[in-house]
């Protein structure tokens, strides 16, 4: 049984996630977001031409008081 937006890559042998907007900011409300970036990939490796949309975020963990 797999989570919504979970599949399994047969030919890497592992599981990928698709997070959205919303999901990602929740999980990461315990960290200080140092940086993140928004972008969108050409992908032109395999059939037709098509785009991603990637999110990157360097993290790091609140100091507790």
């Amino acid at each position: 049984m797999s989570e919504k937006n979970t599949f399994y890559l047969p030919k890497l042998k592992t599981f990928r996630h698709f997070f959205g907007k919303r999901e990602l900011v929740n999980l990461l409300k315990d960290f200080e977001i140092i940086k993140a970036k928004e972008e969108k990939i050409k992908d032109v490796s395999h059939g037709k031409p098509h785009f991603h949309q990637i999110i990157s975020a360097l993290v790091k963990k609140k100091k507790e008081i």
